[in-house]
């Protein structure tokens, strides 16, 4: 463990803090992040992943897919670069990972009927995606394939290690730069069929995720869509809550209003799961990045960890004093990291261990990168401020 941190325990648990107690005490304003801080979403976000790339590549290439697992660790280990808070992106990004390591023998018969469909202008990704598995089984070629999973769950987990910068393109240019000139021509065609990150009404990564994350339930609503793909339940009705009212009543008392929520997610999905306890963060503070990312009409960037949406945040609650935005991630951590200015540091991080599946590599993870403070869960809070 660093000598600069100092070692607590609060609730049983430890908890390690670098910085002084009189910055927590100069804390006027408190920002959380929602999935594995305020929800458990082991059960809805890493399984609907799984789903996605396994449905994707099932009408893509092989129907065997359908079996296909993405391990917790081979998204953990994408999640450490802290390139992909944005699910949608870690789909897109280990589907094309899949595809570039298509047998060179097929790549020309995929190759052109990739083509044919794009050239078709297809609306309807759902559409998209059962037409190209009806011209894929009508080749007869998918008994040549041959993907097993351990040997896929290898080449991901090392593939994920090696990434250092961690915008799209550089991922993308990562991925090519293994590549022939045959595969970089397919998997160019490829990136054309999928459509990401372009319009999220045909995208074939987003209309996907979507329906299998909120279900036959909500996605009309989120989405605006009138009609359904999959008639199932979504997988946000597995996410349990961790924060506890009892907290959100102590940090409501103490902060009066400078309480909100910065989230990849949407809101209309965080208010299903939080129900009752949404209304202790003001509204006006708030940002679903999923929501400002769907809606926008400009180049603006604001996924994680872009500090655009949390500079906002805490520029509405106006902010006076040091600002605590609590996390989970590595783009949390780097989110407000970029916050502050090399002359002002007004943000503080506070890192979530207790819902990883390895906390002692959570703990180091946060602690090799410098955060203000680590604890295992949000619910210590209180007791951490009013030592």
């Amino acid at each position: 463990m660093s000598k600069k941190y100092q070692k607590k325990t609060i609730n049983n648990k430890p908890i390690y803090q670098k910085i002084s107690q009189n910055k927590i005490k100069n804390i006027d304003t408190i920002i959380f992040d929602c999935d594995g801080v305020l929800i458990d979403t082991k059960k809805s976000y890493d399984r609907c992943i799984e789903l996605t790339i396994s449905y994707i590549l099932k009408n893509m290439i092989n129907k065997k897919f359908s079996k296909f697992k993405i391990s917790k660790t081979t998204i953990d280990l994408f999640r450490q670069t802290g390139g992909f808070n944005n699910d949608y992106k870690c789909c897109y990004v280990i589907i094309l990972k899949i595809l570039s390591m298509m047998p060179n023998n097929l790549i020309k018969s995929y190759k052109t009927e990739y083509q044919n469909i794009n050239q078709k202008n297809i609306l309807n990704t759902f559409k998209k995606l059962q037409l190209i598995k009806i011209k894929i089984n009508k080749l007869n070629i998918e008994s040549n394939l041959n993907f097993n999973n351990q040997k896929l769950t290898r080449e991901l987990n090392k593939f994920a290690k090696k990434i250092k910068r961690i915008d799209l393109e550089s991922i993308e240019n990562q991925i090519m730069n293994e590549l022939n000139k045959e595969q970089k021509e397919f998997l160019t065609v490829t990136k054309e069929f999928l459509n990401y990150p372009k319009n999220s009404k045909t995208n074939i990564i987003i209309n996907v995720f979507d329906e299998y994350f909120y279900g036959k339930n909500l996605i009309k609503k989120v989405r605006k869509k009138k009609s359904i793909n999959f008639n199932r339940k979504g997988t946000i009705e597995n996410e349990k809550i961790i924060v506890k009212e009892s907290t959100l009543i102590f940090l409501k008392k103490k902060f009066l209003n400078k309480i909100s929520i910065v989230s990849g997610r949407g809101e209309i999905g965080t208010k299903v799961t939080l129900k009752n306890l949404f209304i202790y963060f003001n509204s006006r503070g708030n940002g679903f990045i999923e929501d400002l990312a769907r809606e926008q009409k400009n180049n603006t960037k604001f996924d994680k960890p872009n500090p655009t949406v949390l500079k906002r945040s805490a520029s509405r609650l106006k902010s006076k004093g040091n600002i605590l935005y609590v996390g989970d991630s590595m783009e949390d951590l780097l989110m407000t990291q970029a916050a502050n200015s090399t002359k002002n540091k007004q943000y503080l991080f506070a890192g979530i261990y207790g819902t990883s599946s390895s906390e002692q590599n959570k703990i180091k993870l946060f602690m090799d990168n410098k955060a203000d403070i680590i604890i295992s869960n949000m619910n210590d809070i209180p007791k951490l401020i009013s030592e």
